[in-house]
């Protein structure tokens, strides 16, 4: 095998690290017009222990309170996280509560058979207006076999079928479920375009209006603020643009009228026009859900006096007390019920929209997998460039690695998370200090953060902060002076669009109907995304105009996640057919995906991956060499993770980069041990490849060069850094 075809494979498969690039770089910029390396992620999940130990935390099935949360214990099942949730799988069950009062905004709501409201989160649901969280399997199994590959429920709806019985049909992604008396039925789920021929799928809400509220038997269908008409008999499809309402997540038919929720707000409309009479948003925990109780307040706003059909709106179930309970207090992390949970010596904890709140003696965290399908509330690059991703109450730093809770680093948005809400949109923009600050945006309140510290003064109000933008933004994005005409900030809401100049105030507004609703944006690469559902739609910041074939998936472009979009790329030894793409799982079957690092070796190419070493050997096709896998530390002599590995030439002396180390290991004896240590000038870098011109660090978007590994090693100060996007693949932005 030629070395510089060997160093191609390294840099597709090694550089699939980085925190600061795309791991499927080559496909998105392919896809934008541009030739782009793989600049550098590792995608292991880091944090993500899915083992099921099939420990028996209380085998009696009794709920109790443990650390000031509601668990419940059941005598089967065990457990994995799901977007901060928890799944059960057949012999325990360790539920942490929702508390719905905590500005929860519903995936979705509907009545069931017998007319109660169903209210769904993420993995929960609730029935009627008061009482605990539970698991959706209990009732709809179905939903959550399937969830991670189709996402969240879209929404909603319960109809009169062919059969003269009430069915309930929950709408995710491109499918319908369909459900009798909590049984799937036959043939299900469908595709979205046979159940509802004419209404494009992944919509945001939708509900039932019978013949006489509306004009026939009717399903009324939201996505952004375009809204379709869907007669159920004749299958024809009106559609209308309900600009002056807001996006609607959820919708639900009670008591013959019709609200749209959004956020934890609500907004009561007509049916068929629309039109909205008296005084709206309210709040849905005045009126929905005793927080507190409220119902005088919400029948007489539905024009009724009489009870809430015998709905007790006491909190049965939400047991918040912090009891001090220290279940870890050493401060290490540990498998507890098949579940990764990081224990703090301080504080104690309350659960929040399925996630946990860090209070002062103690912490419990259960990591988020965002490759089961999330839907982000919020993307935005940090000072130094790094994507920030969020949810709920969670966060992660670049393309790769576990969530974190926000509080770690923005410890504010926590604190008034509960009254706010969720972080709506966020935001990096130059200051007048001329450095960057990024701005979070929650509900009615700007949060501007300079290196992580929240700025005297803050929050403050939107209305102060961007005068004559509506606030309860669905996404923000900031477009410089060149890409836009001047200074912008691009800001979404339903399918309305607002481009506020920075410096004059000017607000410019159209709508994007084209488009789909953003729940969040992203400028990167000098490119616009808007993200929706797990998906991402590219298009120009000015004229919103789409080109290219949209939506796509996120976990193929913006994230490492198995079986999607795992390339590595090579180039042949005349340089003369450029780059090319090829999927890992297809050369490499042992391996599948998420390599670690690469790095060749007496004709052998050898692949890390979770702390395993793969040996190939090459020819028509790469075939394994017997024996192999072997360990980590069976054949280096350390343990992994590892960053990054090359071998300059035909030397014999392995350079590996953990961290901020890197370690020279003497491939040529045996057993291989490390004869060398030296610390680099990077606090972390994404990869690292040697060549006929030295070496070359892959940083980011960047690389840095130097001559020899000595240099490298020894070096205090960086060079000059290059693009990799220009030098290496000639794209000239």
């Amino acid at each position: 095998m030629n070395t510089m075809l060997i160093h191609c494979l390294f840099l597709g498969l090694a550089l699939a690290l980085s925190h600061s690039a795309p791991p499927n770089l080559d496909m998105m910029m392919a896809d934008m017009g541009h030739d782009h390396s793989h600049d550098g992620h590792d995608h292991a999940h880091d944090g993500h222990d899915h083992a099921h130990d099939g420990h028996d935390h209380a085998s009696e099935g009794h709920a109790h309170v443990h650390d000031g949360q509601d668990h419940v214990h059941g005598v089967t099942g065990h457990d994995h996280v799901h977007d901060g949730h928890v799944h059960h799988h057949a012999d325990h069950e360790h539920v942490a509560q929702i508390d719905r009062c905590e500005a929860v905004e519903f995936d979705a709501i509907v009545p069931d058979a017998s007319g109660v409201p169903l209210f769904f989160k993420g993995d929960f649901m609730w029935r009627g207006f008061q009482g605990p969280s539970e698991l959706i399997n209990g009732s709809y199994k179905e939903l959550i076999e399937q969830h991670a590959e189709l996402g969240k429920i879209n929404a909603a709806l319960s109809m009169i079928a062919a059969d003269s019985d009430k069915h309930v049909f929950f709408l995710l992604n491109d499918k319908v479920f369909s459900y009798h008396d909590q049984t799937l039925e036959a043939g299900n789920p469908k595709a979205f375009s046979e159940v509802f021929p004419g209404i494009p799928n992944h919509v945001d809400a939708a509900v039932e209006c019978p013949k006489g509220e509306c004009v026939r038997d009717t399903v009324i269908f939201f996505k952004g603020c375009e809204v379709f008409h869907y007669e159920t008999q004749t299958k024809m499809v009106k559609s209308s643009h309900w600009t002056h309402m807001p996006n609607c997540t959820s919708a639900l038919r009670w008591q013959n009228n019709y609200y749209c929720f959004h956020g934890n707000q609500f907004t009561k409309f007509h049916p068929v026009t629309g039109s909205v009479t008296g005084t709206y948003p309210k709040d849905a925990r005045d009126y929905f859900m005793k927080c507190p109780p409220n119902l005088d307040m919400m029948m007489a706003d539905m024009g009724h006096d009489h009870s809430h059909d015998g709905h007790d709106h006491a909190h049965d179930g939400h047991d918040h007390a912090h009891d001090g309970h220290d279940h870890a207090s050493q401060g290490h992390a540990h498998v507890h019920d098949g579940q990764d949970h990081v224990h703090g010596v301080t504080g104690h904890d309350h659960v929040h929209d399925g996630h946990v709140h860090h209070h002062a003696d103690h912490e419990h965290v259960a990591q988020i997998d965002r490759c089961e399908a999330v839907e982000f509330d919020a993307i935005v690059p940090d000072a130094s460039g790094v994507p920030l991703f969020f949810k709920g109450d969670f966060m992660w730093r670049g393309f790769h690695g576990p969530s974190e809770l926000i509080n770690g680093s923005y410890k504010e948005l926590i604190e008034q998370h509960a009254e706010l809400g969720k972080i709506n949109a966020a935001l990096s923009m130059i200051a007048e200090d001329s450095d960057k600050h990024v701005f979070f945006l929650l509900n009615d309140k700007v949060f501007s953060y300079h290196d992580q510290t929240l700025e005297a003064g803050n929050p403050k109000a939107f209305s102060e902060v961007f005068p004559g933008i509506p606030k309860h933004v669905d996404a923000a994005v900031e477009c410089p002076k060149g890409e836009c005409v001047r200074d912008t900030v691009i800001f979404f809401k339903g399918c309305e669009v607002f481009h506020y100049e920075t410096q004059t105030k000017k607000v410019k507004s159209s709508h994007w109907t084209h488009m789909p609703n953003c729940t969040s944006a992203l400028r990167w690469q000098n490119n616009y995304y808007c993200f929706h559902g797990n998906q991402f739609t590219k298009f120009h910041p000015v004229t919103g105009s789409v080109t290219g074939t949209y939506p796509k998936d996120a976990r193929d472009y913006f994230m490492k996640c198995p079986n999607f979009g795992n390339y590595f790329l090579r180039e042949d030894e005349t340089h003369r057919d450029g780059w090319h793409a090829s999927l890992v799982s297809e050369a490499f079957k042992e391996v599948q995906s998420d390599a670690e690092a690469v790095f060749s070796h007496a004709r052998l190419l050898y692949i890390v991956k979770d702390n395993k070493v793969f040996a190939y050997k090459s020819g028509e096709q790469y075939q394994l060499v017997e024996g192999y896998p072997k360990t980590l530390q069976e054949e280096l002599g350390m343990e992994g993770p590892l960053d990054a590995t090359f071998v300059c030439g035909d030397y014999s002396i392995l350079h590996v980069i953990k961290g901020q180390q890197m370690f020279d290991i003497e491939l040529s004896v045996s057993p291989r041990a490390v004869v060398h240590e030296a610390r680099l000038p990077f606090p972390k870098v994404d990869g690292a490849m040697c060549g006929p011109n030295g070496i070359r660090v892959f940083v980011g978007a960047e690389y840095f060069e130097y001559k020899t590994p000595k240099l490298l090693a020894y070096s205090r100060m960086r060079p000059q850094a290059h693009k990799i996007t220009l030098e290496m693949f000639g794209c000239d932005h």
